[in-house]
């Protein structure tokens, strides 16, 4: 149908083999959990390298070969024993899997831990998208898609997932804007202080983890902030009394008169507790403020 397909090489895969099996034959002597270590970072490499084009049946035809090597590899090293031996080995059973190369290191603290040999197959394939003719990075209404790119682009790379959980333990795991945990349930969005249209970096600094929710209401309120005005009438569209019945400790905004005895009854320490005390019970003020729709 006129569709062009890539594949990696034959003369890529086939010197990636060889590479390989030097490895297999230099070793002949070192343990099954040594020479899989060896092996993984190499496998894992060349299979991420060419994820991005249609490589599936190459991939399972190269964990074919490499399965072949280690096979002769323990052959040579057990030639006296039966083949059921050789197998119940190294070959292990594992989450589904059959024949699945196995070897014991000596991991921190000087315990034994289980490694298995990284098969290329099980690497996903991700096709490439290409960007959009008409974006532009220095145009603010494009400011979420090119940050949306960003975040896909860093969790497919190691250095991105470095980065991504780096920023991660730097916000202990909260969302600035709702103080609420990111999980992988929740998702994340890529957010920069300085907006990338305004000259603002992709450097760590200039970035943070939100929600995809708050990052969506950060956008389309043009807001520049992280943290929301949660007294502002017109974001909650009441018109909140004058006056307080003390502050928060952390933030050091008035609680409204007319909520603190009704919300100290069903959440006790609001005024003692930290701002996140604020963003949790935001949400429930409309049911209890005594005003008007503005």
């Amino acid at each position: 149908n006129g569709k062009l397909i890539i594949k990696p090489s034959k003369k890529n895969v086939k010197a990636f083999l060889e590479k390989v099996r030097k490895v297999v034959k230099d070793h002949q002597g070192t343990t099954a959990g040594h020479l899989i270590l060896l092996l993984n970072p190499l496998i894992g490499g060349w299979a991420r390298y060419h994820q991005h084009v249609v490589s599936k049946e190459v991939f399972q035809d190269v964990d074919s070969a490499i399965f072949e090597m280690l096979w002769q590899w323990a052959r040579k090293r057990h030639n006296n024993k039966p083949r059921r031996w050789i197998k119940d080995k190294y070959f292990h059973d594992h989450e589904g899997r059959h024949w699945v190369f196995t070897g014991m290191v000596i991991g921190r603290g000087g315990v034994l831990e289980t490694v298995r040999l990284f098969r290329a197959a099980q690497t996903p394939i991700k096709r490439h998208v290409k960007i959009q003719g008409a974006a532009n990075p220095f145009d603010p209404k494009w400011e979420v898609y090119f940050e949306k790119r960003l975040g896909v682009k860093m969790e497919s790379t190691l250095r991105g997932k470095r980065q991504l959980l780096a920023l991660w333990k730097k916000q202990k795991g909260l969302c600035p804007r709702c103080h609420q945990r990111i999980t992988k349930l929740t998702g994340w969005h890529n957010h920069h202080k300085i907006w990338r249209s305004q000259g603002g970096g992709d450097q760590l600094e200039n970035r943070v983890l939100l929600h995809p929710t708050c990052h969506q209401q950060l956008h389309s309120q043009g807001e520049t902030d992280l943290a929301p005005n949660l007294w502002k009438s017109e974001s909650l569209g009441y018109t909140i009394p004058e006056g307080g019945a003390g502050s928060c400790k952390k933030c050091k905004r008035p609680i409204p008169q007319s909520l603190s005895e009704k919300l100290c009854s069903w959440r006790r320490p609001v005024a003692n507790r930290s701002r996140k005390w604020h963003v949790s019970w935001a949400s429930q003020i409309p049911r209890f403020i005594n005003g008007v729709r503005s």
